[in-house]
């Protein structure tokens, strides 16, 4: 199976990015991900603090920084980085994610490109090749749905510092026959490799995402409860070496013996951690943060907990 990231952002092109690309790719690598969408903020605010000295050809250069970065450490660690963008349309203020033909050329050709409503955007983002899927809808009440004039829809979001509407995105999706997405939407450290889709077959280029995603051929990272704790037991380098099942299947005693978090979970009834009332103890908060032995970064497990428990549908 193969992970792959929808939705992330750089330091470098996004503003409210908080990990420079080199970084993000790097940790996402770890993560056990072989896929990822660049998915920089293409919104007019940010292109207006470029200064006006700049071009919209020198500010499209500036837009793709990120994922330049990024495609040159993906390139020498083996993995797929793709771009994408997250475009916002000033009518609406509604973000909306592109897959497909874009480059340079497609981003460069419309200096009006924000000022499109969703209408007159989709027919265009059609005519070249674009599948468009609908950010985080709902979110803050901003995020009004457009389900007529998209592909898909975000439905699983886990960032941690916005409300979502998970149920209420999916049945607006199935509805409308529209595709259903997971991503990370990822800026800080604590948000990496929570959302995504999974594949069995590796997604090398944006055809072939897209191709999966109408399909309804993904599953979704964010959904996949593979332990108690949080910590993802698919990703583990002892799962194979050792022949570990993780601790769902031992049923809280993996490789090293007994776990005392798994088997708390389990005692109590809990599929995972972040259904406990008392989530999250001092004893899962010492495992997660602990500088030696803890997530990379810290709380990652945690964070995950809370995604898992938000997204259950």
């Amino acid at each position: 199976m193969f992970k792959t990231e929808t939705h992330m952002h750089t330091d470098e092109s996004s503003r409210c990015g908080k990990v420079p690309a080199r970084e993000m790719v790097a940790l996402y690598h770890a993560a056990g991900f072989t896929t990822l969408f660049i998915s920089d903020h293409f919104q007019k605010s940010a292109f207006e603090k470029m200064g006006e000295e700049l071009s919209w050809e020198e500010k499209i250069d500036r837009f793709l920084l990120g994922y330049r970065e990024a495609k040159a450490a993906g390139d020498e660690l083996g993995m797929n980085v793709i771009l994408s963008a997250e475009l916002r349309l000033q009518p609406l203020k509604n973000h909306y994610l592109l897959y497909g033909n874009v480059d340079r050329d497609f981003l460069a050709a419309r200096p009006d490109i924000f000022e499109m409503g969703i209408e007159e955007f989709s027919a265009y983002a059609k005519a070249h090749g674009i599948t468009v899927v609908q950010a985080h809808p709902l979110r803050d009440g901003k995020c009004t749905p457009t389900p007529e004039y998209v592909d898909g829809m975000e439905v699983f979001n886990p960032n941690p510092r916005h409300e979502n509407f998970t149920l209420q995105v999916l049945e607006i999706a199935q509805k409308h026959g529209l595709a259903i997405t997971s991503g990370s939407d990822a800026h800080r450290y604590t948000d990496i490799a929570h959302g995504g889709v999974i594949s069995e077959r590796e997604i090398k280029t944006a055809a072939d995402y897209v191709e999966l995603l109408l399909a309804g051929k993904l599953r979704y990272v964010s959904q996949v409860i593979d332990s108690r704790c949080g910590l993802h037991c698919s990703d583990c380098a002892y799962k194979e070496k050792c022949g570990c099942g993780g601790c769902i299947e031992t049923c809280g005693h993996p490789f090293h013996g007994e776990c005392p978090i798994a088997v708390c979970a389990q005692g109590k009834g809990f599929v995972h951690c972040g259904e406990c009332p008392d989530f999250p103890c001092e004893t899962l908060t010492q495992y997660s943060c602990d500088p030696e032995h803890g997530d990379q970064p810290a709380g990652a497990r945690i964070d995950q907990c809370k995604a898992w428990k938000r997204d259950r549908v």
